[in-house]
């Protein structure tokens, strides 16, 4: 019984899927005050985790290479590079940036 319950306990807890971005340059990105880093719109999108919103990923304060990743995504935006991102979970209902990588 109890074995049990402990599996159906953590059977319902949400999978993550993860995964990459197309290839694609930054089309914007944004800073709001209610959200816990900045907003990022690349020219294409998925979202592995069906996080409530589609439309802009997010790289979180949290993210322990939260400045790196920044000036990367700036410096993507400003050449016109094409980046792709590894999306994992989602954080304030966006899907969230794990990795970023800039192409040459």
């Amino acid at each position: 019984m109890a074995a049990g319950l402990v599996s159906c306990i953590f059977g319902a807890s949400q999978s993550i899927a993860g995964g990459y971005t197309p290839a694609g340059v930054i089309r914007e990105f944004s800073v709001w005050n209610d959200i816990n880093g900045i907003l990022i719109m690349p020219s294409d999108l998925i979202n592995p985790d069906n996080c409530v919103r589609r439309d802009q990923i997010t790289l979180q304060k949290t993210h322990p290479q939260y400045k790196e990743i920044y000036s990367m995504v700036l410096a993507a935006h400003i050449s016109g590079k094409k980046v792709f991102f590894y999306l994992e979970g989602c954080a304030q209902n966006f899907p969230n940036v794990v990795h970023m990588v800039i192409q040459n």
